[in-house]
């Protein structure tokens, strides 16, 4: 179990995740950061309470029976406490899959995923995904392009410079085949196979943002060999908008 500032930089890696589940279901939900190695409590509360909490270096979000000492402010459902010997963790270098695979970031996604209602959960779960690429897009600084091949090889490039890897594999007609061994979500498809559905949409997103005039519903993406241990990830994405520009 990590240590207050192992269990931050975990959150912090879930941050854009929990903002897209955020704006699709209105719940966002951290790992307590009390510091307990023993501790796999899960908190939840609202953004912007969790980004006023990360703006000291030495404080830190926990669960209510949990703050023990140096309470700095008691919410309903969480606490922030003052952790002076931690310092705050260091923004994680190139992301990998191990650096994903771990009990607090199942236990999170776990809980993001039950929170989810049987009704509409299919759409919540794409919505939510197609938030999280187009904030990926934007983190990238993915550049639009009206060459339907020239956006999905942008599209790879912004993955890459995210950290992970991608590339166009196949194109014909209107598929194109991306061939990714590290892609973001693939340790949380592995752990629940229902957020297939969100690592979809991740894809359509930044599918959305990479082609200029790309509308997401226009977008179809399937997933394949993302529990085949060894073997690389293979996102199909279909548009017709790829015969229009001479793919």
């Amino acid at each position: 179990m990590p240590n207050a500032a192992e269990a931050r930089a975990l959150n912090e890696k879930m941050w854009q995740v929990n903002i897209a589940f955020w704006d699709a279901t209105g719940l966002f939900v951290v790992a307590c950061e009390c510091g307990d190695p023993a501790c796999s409590e899960m908190v939840e509360l609202a953004p912007h309470a969790y980004e006023e909490a990360r703006r000291r270096p030495n404080t830190f979000v926990v669960a209510p029976e949990h703050a023990t000492t140096g309470v700095v402010a008691a919410h309903d459902g969480h606490c922030v406490v003052e952790l002076p010997e931690h310092a705050e963790a260091p923004p994680p270098e190139r992301a990998t899959t191990l650096e994903f695979a771990s009990h607090h970031f199942r236990a999170l996604v776990a809980q993001l995923l039950d929170a989810l209602p049987e009704d509409g959960r299919e759409e919540a779960l794409r919505l939510a995904g197609l938030r999280f690429g187009r904030q990926l897009a934007e983190r990238a600084c993915l550049q639009s392009h009206v060459d339907a091949v020239a956006a999905l090889d942008a599209v790879c490039a912004a993955v890459r410079g995210l950290g992970f890897h991608a590339a166009v594999r196949e194109i014909a007609g209107d598929t194109v085949v991306i061939e990714t061994p590290t892609c973001p979500l693939r340790p949380l498809v592995s752990e629940r196979l229902e957020a297939a559905l969100l690592d979809r949409g991740m894809w359509a997103g930044l599918v959305e943002k990479g082609l200029k005039g790309a509308e997401a519903d226009e977008i179809r993406c399937e997933t394949a060999s993302c529990l085949d241990a060894g073997e690389s990830c293979l996102v199909t994405v279909r548009l017709r908008a790829l015969e229009r520009s001479g793919a």
